[in-house]
């Protein structure tokens, strides 16, 4: 049940209807937790997802408030020496860059499909959509 909903805010992703994908990207989230647990891998990085998903709106402070929560459990669940790590650590300074700049949702997604492409590089999951981060 939860990768459908994964699969289902890809679909919302990619038709630009971004409350409907942080919407379904939070049942899913709901649905990992109960099934493999609150501080698993899939949850985690689901909150990473929900950090672009807020980015893409231009609404900084709750792109910083999932990034961080991302950080706080891929702490404990790849490790703080993890891509992932790095990737949030990445999406932390983007957030702080566009939040002063007040940038448009353009250059998010800009910032958005060059971690894509970055991770793509470095054999890493994408970042670019949440089916290819969890699972």
């Amino acid at each position: 049940v939860a990768m459908a909903f994964v699969k289902l805010a890809d679909v919302y992703w990619a038709a630009e209807n971004y409350a409907k994908a942080s919407e379904t990207t939070v049942r899913a989230i709901d649905s990992f937790e109960q099934s493999v647990g609150k501080d698993s891998k899939e949850v985690a990085q689901l909150y990473s997802y929900l950090s672009l998903l807020a980015l893409m709106v231009d609404d900084f402070e709750g792109a910083d408030q999932h990034n961080r929560q991302a950080i706080k459990l891929v702490t404990g669940a790849f490790g703080a020496d993890s891509w992932e790590m790095q990737r949030c650590h990445l999406d932390a300074a983007n957030i702080v860059r566009l939040k002063a700049r007040g940038v448009a949702r353009e250059v998010a997604r800009e910032s958005a499909a060059d971690d894509l492409r970055s991770s793509k590089h470095a054999g890493g999951s994408s970042k670019g959509n949440a089916s290819n981060r969890v699972g």
